[in-house]
């Protein structure tokens, strides 16, 4: 999105369930002049951030991050049955006109950015989308890796982003794990051909596991902030905060999707091997500046102890 003043007009037309369509002048405010006392506002937002509905006890609730033209922030929060309501509405990095949410203080321990101010959004929050296929355009900026380099990136709490080819699809299942939680494997793949896991946990199976059955062959995906394990080689998981786009609207996934097709036995002969090798744990490379000739390691205390023995 282009550079924005203060306060701007521009012409658009407004659904309203109740009041039916209304074309009127919206005057834009910035997220960094929007507080508890502002009145009458509109805000244009994209939604950089947007984590899986969880449970804080005795609230649930969905978090988001939204951002404007001028690179202001702000954390939102949808809560309990409004989470339904907007299940379809506020798509990652789709832009949206959103007017008089609520807005409250928000302590520093609780904030997810800089700044003081949470909104809560609800199913009366009048939200309107901005020419979607502008959201799909965007999607070129974010800075996907390579399969080949995820190994530099497993560990901790580190995220990346990735676009990847979608060759199957396996039925989720109980773990046996305390609590039983259910995991469900998707076996991706690229050009690089080399299959890897993305494990989807908790409302991912029943939104996006869903979705990708139900799609074409080979959906593309684009997932944002998703961790990288070091089970059965490398993989993939999803985290709380993670977000996909199925099928996105970009000359890449095109590209991709249309090589899947092209190599199709290729890409199942690929993931037949791969999903008949045993489940491996592996540790990742370590850095050069740590490895050192063996006659550099340091003796311990028993070693010293058998020598002069």
């Amino acid at each position: 999105m282009g550079g924005m003043c203060c306060m701007c007009i521009l012409r658009s037309i407004v659904v309203c369930a109740s009041e039916g369509i209304v074309l009127m002048a919206i005057q834009l405010t910035p997220i960094k002049n929007i507080n508890s006392s502002t009145r009458n506002w509109t805000a244009k937002v994209k939604v950089l951030e947007k984590w899986s509905p969880s449970q804080h006890s005795p609230v649930k609730l969905q978090k988001l991050i939204l951002a404007d033209a001028e690179g202001s922030r702000v954390q939102a929060t949808i809560i309990e049955d409004d989470i339904e309501k907007l299940e379809d509405t506020l798509q990652f990095y789709n832009t949206y006109l959103i007017s008089n949410a609520g807005v409250k203080y928000v302590s520093p321990k609780y904030r997810l950015n800089n700044f003081e101010w949470r909104w809560t959004i609800n199913a009366r929050t009048l939200i309107q989308i901005v020419d979607e296929s502008l959201s799909h355009e965007n999607l070129r900026n974010l800075d996907f890796v390579p399969f080949e380099q995820f190994e530099q990136h497993s560990g901790g709490q580190t995220t990346i982003d990735i676009l990847a080819a979608v060759a199957r699809v396996q039925p989720p299942k109980v773990l046996s794990k305390p609590g039983n939680p259910i995991a469900q494997e998707i076996i991706l793949i690229n050009q690089e051909l080399k299959p890897i896991i993305l494990t989807f946990w908790d409302d991912f199976i029943t939104r996006e596991g869903q979705l990708l059955q139900d799609t074409s062959p080979y959906p593309v995906l684009i997932g944002i902030r998703v961790r990288v394990n070091t089970y059965n080689g490398h993989s993939l998981s999803t985290r709380p905060g993670s977000s996909f786009v199925i099928d996105p609207d970009t000359m890449a996934a095109h590209t991709l999707k249309a090589w899947c097709t092209a190599n199709k036995e290729t890409v199942e002969q690929l993931c037949d091997e791969f999903l008949a090798k045993p489940i491996l744990r592996i540790v990742p490379n370590p850095n050069d500046k740590d490895i050192i000739c063996i006659t550099d390691v340091p003796k311990t205390p028993e070693m010293v102890s058998k020598q002069v023995s």
